[in-house]
């Protein structure tokens, strides 16, 4: 559990992760359509549920000390994900 200094945004969508070194966003869309009868968003990261929720693939994959933002935001978001 964490708790919040402050609340950095809001959004109406879940987030999940994919390594994409080998392709495993366009997998993981491809699974959801399958699967789940959902539909591919154009951006091609992520999928809508029949039910219009939001599913937001983020890229992710190892990253050095030194690929990291300075912006200590941009790099929590990074490290969370």
């Amino acid at each position: 559990m964490a708790n919040l200094a402050q609340a950095y945004r809001v959004s109406a969508d879940v987030d999940t992760i994919s390594d994409d070194e080998q392709d495993g966003i366009s997998h993981t869309v491809a699974l959801l359509v399958d699967t789940q009868h959902a539909r591919a968003k154009p951006t091609g990261d992520g999928v809508i549920l029949i039910d219009g929720t939001r599913i937001d693939i983020v890229a992710t994959g190892a990253k050095a000390a030194a690929d990291l933002p300075d912006d200590p935001i941009k790099r929590m978001f990074i490290l969370s994900h």
